[in-house]
């Protein structure tokens, strides 16, 4: 047997280096002003580029997520996408990200409305928060997360800014979808 031989044995044949995800879950809304908290959806995708010069240290990943939050006093849906940064302890995966998109909320019409009354407003909606993942089975993880979503709706000087800042906690689920790592000899 060669030396040729064993140094190609001693190589790993097969190593991954993308991961593809969906996840959903149960989202408890905090609206930022007076009004009672909202129960709603949250689901979306992440994409995973594993590098290797970073060695598992930090693992990027594109994410991108919509939220829906209907209530009595308003009712929100937004899309977001942008940067997940996670690391690995055995199971458990704690992550940050950072994501921009855009958001509608929408008001219920009340009795005497003024002709002005704007039943629903828009915003670009930049979110930062972070969460964990953890293992339960070698596809799915249960997630708990974090989100702070700051709108802006754009009112004109000398009126105040017309800020929300609602925060969202999610408890769900996410399914990573397997793929086969290609071998390399």
């Amino acid at each position: 047997m060669g030396a040729a031989n064993a140094s190609a044995q001693a190589k790993k044949t097969a190593t991954r280096s993308v991961d593809l995800s969906a996840f959903a879950g149960f989202t408890y809304e905090n609206a930022a002003y007076d009004s009672p908290s909202n129960i709603g959806l949250t689901f979306g995708a992440d994409y995973t580029q594993f590098i290797k010069r970073l060695r598992g240290l930090i693992i990027p990943s594109f994410e991108l997520r919509g939220t829906f939050t209907p209530g009595s006093t308003d009712s929100e849906k937004t899309v977001e996408g942008g940067l997940k940064l996670a690391t690995t302890f055995k199971r458990l995966h704690p992550y940050g990200d950072f994501l921009y998109g855009g958001g509608i909320i929408t008001f219920p019409v009340p009795a005497n409305a003024p002709p002005t009354y704007r039943r629903r407003d828009s915003s670009e909606t930049p979110v930062y928060g972070g969460g964990i993942t953890y293992d339960v089975r070698p596809n799915w993880s249960a997630m708990v997360d974090f989100q702070q979503q700051n709108w802006n709706f754009h009112s004109k000087p000398p009126a105040a800014p017309d800020l929300l800042t609602p925060q969202l906690l999610t408890f769900g689920i996410v399914y990573h979808i397997p793929f086969k790592a290609y071998k390399t000899y």
